[in-house]
């Protein structure tokens, strides 16, 4: 079994000059096609961009829930502690709802 050297050897230079050729004569067809690499490229990164934006987007909002919800359970439990009336207990959970108190 023969072990490569590194060297290209005769077909290998051949296939180098072969492709070099292919490349100078067919010019137009490596920049059309380097073109529409670049616009896939370019695609694919601003949709893979668009996603996390979303992703942190979607995130944000649950961490706002999340924090929405823990505040009107400490509200409650002053409520039913004493510390506060109901009416105040009622404009907090407006204030902290906002529009979505009006859909109750």
């Amino acid at each position: 079994m023969r072990q490569s050297s590194g060297k290209l050897g005769c077909w290998g230079a051949f296939g180098v000059l072969l492709i070099i050729a292919l490349v100078v004569q067919y010019w137009y067809v490596v920049v059309a096609l380097a073109v529409i690499a670049g616009a896939v490229y370019w695609y694919l990164q601003r949709q893979k961009a668009e996603a996390a934006a979303e992703q942190a987007e979607k995130q944000q909002a649950q961490e706002k829930e999340a924090d929405t919800i823990a505040k009107i359970k400490a509200y409650k439990q002053l409520l039913d502690d004493g510390a506060i009336t109901q009416d105040e207990y009622d404009r907090k959970k407006k204030d902290l709802l906002g529009d979505e108190w009006d859909k109750f």
